[in-house]
């Protein structure tokens, strides 16, 4: 094969990779859950044991949560709502089997719902929202 052909396929080779790492980099659209919150101060996460105060809560996302999935929802629909807008189950607390959580994130942002259920409904319902860059 002459040089120039390699040459041309060595630049087409890395114009797709530099294009591939372009994109993978794009920012994702935050979910509607997700949209305009901000983060809060202190301790990440709502496993026991409560003594870390205060909690780093998204007043925001709290508030949406509280209305969307108040206490008596079912934990079925707070989950089936929060995987559709990409949401993953994280595991279970170690310290308390009925709280549990799931975890969005972004280059720019990590969210965390945590709840606790009770015979299949909601107890309540915690968001934590980190910013990694602004």
């Amino acid at each position: 094969m002459a040089l120039r052909s390699k040459l041309w396929i060595g630049i087409a080779v890395v114009a797709t990779v530099a294009g591939m790492l372009v994109w993978w980099n794009q920012p994702r659209p935050l979910p509607p859950l997700l949209q305009k919150v901000t983060a809060g101060g202190g301790y990440w996460g709502a496993c026991p044991p409560e003594a870390f105060e205060p909690l780093a809560l998204s007043p925001e996302l709290n508030q949406r949560l509280a209305v969307q999935f108040p206490p008596g929802t079912t934990e079925e629909d707070l989950t089936r709502d929060l995987a559709a807008q990409g949401f993953r189950r994280l595991e279970n607390c170690k310290g308390d089997d009925s709280i549990r959580s799931m975890a969005f994130g972004t280059n720019a942002m990590r969210a965390a719902v945590f709840w606790k259920a009770d015979e299949g409904r909601l107890v309540w319902t915690k968001g934590f929202v980190f910013y990694n860059s602004l």
